[in-house]
Order: C-alpha cells, then structure tokens, then sequence
C-alpha cells in the first residue's frame, strides 16, 4: 500500500470518528422566556387618621400628654397663667382651689405653668387665659407696648419700689364682664385670706402642687407675707405711689392709676346693713319697788320761805280781846 493511500485511509477514520463524537454532545435545553409577576388589585388608599392633640402641660418640662380637664356642668372655665415654680404669692389660689372656694362661685380654676413673663401676658391679652400672675415691673414694661392689661390685686406685696406679684387681667373686662372679675376676685381673696391665718396649713397645700419644694422654707415664706396680707383688708389692696416709682424706674410718661384698679376687690367687700329700727314703743323704765323715788330738783312751794320781814311794833289800840266760850249752855257754878 502507497503511503498516500494510508494517509488518506487515516484521515477518512479521523473523519467519521469526529462525527460521531459530534452527534452525540447533548443539545442546549431551549431557555423558558422570563416573564413579569401579576400585578395584584390596586387596593383604595385609606386616609391617614388625624394626629392625637397633645393638651398643654401643667408642668414646666414634662413631655408626657396629660388628659385635657372636663369642666363640669354648670361651671365656667377659669385658666390663670403662673411663671416658672409655684410658691408663696399663688398659694393663695391652690388654696382656694383646694378647698372649694373657686367652685361654690361656679368657677372651675385651672393654673397653667409657663416659663416667660411676656408669653403669660401675651395669653392673657389674646383671650387664651383669663388671669396671670406676674410682677409689677414686668408688667409696666409689657404695657408701654400694648397697654390692654391692669393689675387687680398685689398678691404678693412685697418689693423696694413695686410689687413681687400681682394679679393681672384684661382691662376691657372691668367693664364687660364685671361680675366675673369680681367673682373670680372674692373668691381669690378668700383664699388670701385663709392664707393669712393659718400659713403652715397653707404651705402644705401648695407643697401637694409641687413635691420639690420646700416646706421648710415655703412655710417661713408664707409667714412673711402674712403682715403684709393683714395690713389691707382686703388683702392685696394696692397703693399709686408705689406703681408712680415702678413707672418713674420703668420711663413709663402714663399716668400710675392706669396700671392698676382697687375698685374690683372692694366691690367684693360686704355691705354693711343698716340697722333696722324698733316698730315698737319701748317703755321707760319704772323705779325698782324697794328703792325709794328721786327727790326732785324743784323745791315745792312749801319748801320755799318767804323772805323776812321787820314787824312793825303793835299799836296801843289794837289788842286783841279774850276767848270767849261759845257753848249757851254752859252754867257758872
């Protein structure tokens, strides 16, 4: 056999056998074509529900919620503004909260606590609160502004040229809701006045407001301030000199009497009655029986002698003649 014969027949082999190795390579199982999820039903869109109202705090720096007061059938709603901590100028009104004295007037009082002098003012003037207790020289200074409120009562009296606390609301309810004010006010004083007399009972229950205040010093406060209540009656009663000073130290040019207002307090103040006369006629009284009748200071007539007289002497002719019996019958013996 030629050479290029067995090449060739070698090369035919290669051939066939390739083929076949070929013929048997599995074939590529045909990719399935990916294909989108369904989209699921469009579900209605529910609206958002409202945010829960978080009422204001009663306590500087609490940050939990606390309920929002109800006020009670038949009761008015009475809000009073107190800067920073409780202490011995608003014992008064947590006193007479305490004890009933704001609801048997039909008010319902409820102290908020704020941090400034200016944003307790503010609420006030907007008609958000009803009363607040700042100093007189906060508030002459708020007034050279906006000069809508007036001090109703100085309860704390105490201060070089001012007063350390008063009571302050707006001045067009003097003349618009008058009875409120002096309502609020009796009740207030009342209050005040429970103060005066028994401080120690007093300081505990303004202690029951905040447990981080001091008693010891709290009570040794309140009895400071009870000379200062006992020298007005009622207490609180305010002086114009003393708001003519904080005015001058101020550079207020308006008149002190415009700061201030004594005319609510005293109209709760009872009128005396006057007092009622007798319908009937009282007889005098007559001498005790065993007591002998005053002499009387005018000398009777009997008493009176006449003046005396120089007789004359008697004369010769004129004597007088003997008794003569003036029985008939009498016989001589």
């Amino acid at each position: 056999m030629s050479p290029s014969a067995a090449w060739q027949g070698a090369l035919a082999i290669g051939i066939a056998i390739a083929m076949t190795a070929c013929s048997r390579e599995p074939r590529e199982s045909p990719r399935p074509t990916p294909t989108l999820p369904e989209s699921p039903a469009t579900a209605t869109a529910q609206p958002e529900p409202a945010p829960t109202r978080i009422s204001i705090p009663t306590r500087i720096g609490r940050v939990s919620p606390v309920p929002t007061p109800t006020t009670p059938a038949g009761m008015r709603l009475v809000s009073v503004v107190i800067v920073g901590t409780p202490g011995p100028a608003h014992s008064g009104i947590f006193l007479g909260i305490e004890q009933g004295m704001f609801a048997a007037r039909g008010l319902a009082t409820r102290p908020r606590l704020v941090e400034s002098p200016v944003d307790a003012m503010s609420s006030v003037r907007s008609g958000r609160d009803d009363f607040a207790i700042v100093s007189a020289e906060e508030l002459l200074r708020f007034s050279i502004v906006d000069r809508r409120l007036v001090s109703l009562m100085a309860v704390d009296p105490r201060g070089e040229n001012g007063y350390a606390a008063v009571l302050v609301g707006r001045d067009a309810d003097l003349a618009s809701q008058s009875a409120f004010v002096e309502s609020f006010l009796g009740a207030t004083i009342d209050g005040y006045r429970e103060a005066r007399r028994d401080p120690d009972a007093t300081a505990a229950s303004t202690a029951r407001i905040d447990s981080s205040l001091d008693l010891a010093r709290l009570t040794a406060d309140l009895r400071a301030l009870v000379p200062l209540w006992r020298s007005t009656d009622p207490p609180g009663l305010q002086a114009e000199a003393r708001w003519t000073s904080v005015a001058a130290r101020v550079g207020s040019a308006a008149s002190a009497s415009t700061y201030f207002a004594n005319a609510p307090a005293l109209a709760t103040m009872p009128t005396p009655s006057p007092a009622a006369r007798p319908t009937t006629r009282i007889a005098p009284p007559t001498a005790a029986p065993d007591r002998a009748p005053a002499a009387s200071t005018t000398p009777s007539s009997s008493a009176i002698k006449p003046a005396a007289t120089t007789a004359a002497p008697p004369s010769p002719t004129a004597t007088r003649a003997p008794a003569v019996s003036a029985s008939p019958t009498a016989t001589p013996r």
